[in-house]
């Protein structure tokens, strides 16, 4: 709930230290009753692999240690044609996870910045200064022996119906500078935040974010990376 007294510390300070909370309250990163993977994408990346009758393997690929002499740790795999794979995508997995990981990143970057847009400017100002002004000219008439309108009783009367205003019209704003805030905050530095993060979360991140990164293969021999043969497919509803 926020509050009408005065605030020790912001509203973007609080959800920035609320968000870090909550993101280390939710444990190690270990998945109830779920599988924990190794590798950042496996399962997320699918083989785009187009077979002699056009059909699409789409088969979730794997992570697989890299062999040893290679510049790389591991690398992603279309399963083989027993485990119903094609077995002819491969991937680095290094220069794939920083691919996917920047495109997701950059979404997320892009998501953050239009909720604060779209939080508008609060629209009660001058309805606040309205009941300010009211409860001043009340205080004022009151203390004016020369207006006999507003004696004792009829001060107390009135008082409460104001300061009853000021008082929703203040809360009401404060809980607009919080939203505000944790739309801006929100907007923080969120790679910093996305390589916090536990494998698991990251994964979850990347999921929440993406249905699937089709891979499509590369062809034969020691080629350069091509960013261009990953293809994101971008949730569009929650």
């Amino acid at each position: 709930m926020v509050g009408t007294w005065e605030a020790i510390v912001t509203p973007k300070d609080w959800y920035a230290v609320t968000t870090v909370i909550r993101e280390r309250g939710r444990g190690a990163g270990v998945p109830t009753g779920g599988l924990v993977h190794k590798y950042l994408l496996t399962g997320i990346l699918r083989c785009g692999n187009v077979s002699e009758d056009g059909t699409v393997c789409n088969n979730k690929m794997i992570g697989i240690k890299a062999n040893d002499w290679l510049k790389y740790k591991h690398a992603y795999m279309c399963k083989k044609t027993v485990d119903g794979g094609c077995n002819k995508t491969y991937k680095r997995g290094d220069e794939t996870d920083r691919f996917v990981v920047d495109v997701v990143i950059a979404k997320l970057e892009k998501d953050a910045a239009s909720r604060s847009r779209d939080v508008p400017d609060w629209d009660k100002a001058e309805a606040l200064e309205r009941a300010l002004r009211s409860r001043k000219e009340l205080e004022r008439r009151w203390h004016d022996d020369e207006d006999t309108d507003i004696d004792d009783e009829a001060f107390f009367q009135n008082l409460p119906v104001i300061e009853r205003r000021i008082k929703e019209l203040r809360t009401d704003q404060a809980k607009h500078e919080a939203l505000k805030a944790e739309a801006e905050a929100a907007e923080g530095d969120i790679a910093a935040s996305f390589q916090g993060k536990t494998l698991t979360q990251k994964r979850k991140a990347i999921k929440d974010a993406l249905v699937a990164v089709v891979a499509v293969p590369g062809g034969k021999g020691n080629k350069a990376f091509d960013y261009e043969l990953l293809k994101p497919v971008w949730r569009t509803s929650e």
